[in-house]
């Protein structure tokens, strides 16, 4: 198990689950690429997806402290940028992977199951 973890605990119950539907959302056709000191997802170019990845940010930010982040938005396209140690980045790939076929906490199980990455919950 690493010493890095996501501390959702800082988000209420509400504020948790509007938090798991919003990156199922988000990245549901997002591409990503990890350049092995980052992670760029470029998001699907769609109105309301600059809002959406700022609230992402804003949530991340406060259960994710180890990340940094980077919008990048011009006139063709949204991408969202993650640094952040390397169990931490693995998380992200997977979580991006498994965004598809899960939903809210089931995701967070089938990335910690697939990576060891931990988050606490309770």
């Amino acid at each position: 198990m690493s010493d890095v973890a996501c501390d959702l605990r800082v988000l209420s119950s509400d504020e948790r689950a509007s938090h798991l539907a919003l990156t199922s959302t988000l990245f549901a056709d997002a591409t990503v690429e990890d350049t092995g000191a980052e992670i760029f997802v470029r998001l699907a170019n769609r109105p309301g997806v600059v809002r959406e990845a700022g609230a992402f940010i804003e949530n991340e930010r406060r259960c994710c402290s180890f990340f940094r982040f980077e919008l990048r938005v011009d006139a063709q396209s949204v991408a969202l940028c993650f640094e952040g140690p390397a169990e931490a980045r693995a998380a992200v790939n997977a979580a991006l992977e498994l965004a598809r076929e899960h939903q809210g906490e089931k995701l967070l199980h089938a990335v910690t199951d697939k990576t060891g990455f931990s988050f606490h919950l309770k």
